[in-house]
């Protein structure tokens, strides 16, 4: 549209507000002043997104009409674009906000996923190591809330002291073939050993244990950073290893 036929139509339509109004002034200025606000109330963005500056839009309006004088009505259909163009800034600015948070969300939800799929691919390994040890001359395995459980009983040391025999190899071997694939688990190897030969021999004894296992497995290359190592006394006599959740 040329400027000449612009300034024409926007004549129309202050001389059509003018004629409606009886008293409002006709200028290009007002004309388009109403007609940016009468386009503006039909967007439901802005009911949404800016009620407030809809309210005073709709102020500058009601005092536009009943406004006689020339000088003070383009003042306010200057104020009337001012706020409609603050509303539109705003709308845009609260769209913008949305995306940002629902594309938060779907980056959110799709990580979610990822951990809920690597935990079950982890799951699966764990339950495939329970049934490779489910042999007589295997470690016991259960499942606690710390993490998957392996229990060296006494018969897997040589008596009275804490070095392992041979049987307890095999065992320990396909234990460091599971860490080795999951270099980020952790253990927690408790020695424990009842109270028979005292309480201070017993300890030692209980901590001894839990080293001797965790050397054993730092010499076939998990990382002693990865172990720690505690002993008990108490009513059994073992070493309990959790590879930790």
């Amino acid at each position: 549209m040329s400027r000449l036929k612009r300034s024409l139509f926007l004549l129309v339509i202050a001389l059509f507000f003018g004629a409606c109004s009886h008293s409002l002034p006709n200028t290009p200025r007002i004309a388009h002043a109403l007609t940016l606000y009468h386009q503006f109330q039909k967007d439901k963005r802005v009911e949404q997104y800016a009620p407030k500056d809809r309210f005073e839009a709709e102020q500058f309006y009601h005092m536009l009409e009943r406004e006689k004088d020339e000088k003070r009505a383009e003042h306010l259909a200057y104020l009337l674009q001012k706020q409609i163009f603050i509303a539109k800034e705003r709308v845009k600015t609260a769209e913008l906000e949305h995306t940002k948070l629902q594309l938060k969300e779907k980056l959110m939800q799709k990580e979610l996923q990822h951990k809920e799929m690597e935990l079950a691919r982890v799951k699966a390994r764990e339950q495939n190591l329970i049934q490779q040890a489910s042999a007589p001359s295997d470690l016991d395995v259960k499942m606690t809330k710390r993490g998957v459980l392996f229990i060296l009983n006494e018969n897997y040391f040589e008596k009275d002291r804490q070095k392992l025999l041979i049987s307890a190899l095999a065992p320990l071997d396909r234990l460091v073939d599971f860490l080795k694939q999951h270099p980020q688990r952790k253990l927690l190897i408790e020695g424990y050993v009842d109270e028979t030969k005292g309480r201070a021999s017993a300890l030692d004894l209980a901590v001894r244990r839990a080293e001797s296992v965790a050397q054993m497995l730092i010499s076939q290359g998990i990382s002693k950073d990865r172990i720690e190592t505690k002993g008990y006394v108490g009513n059994k006599t073992d070493v309990e290893i959790t590879i930790l959740n």
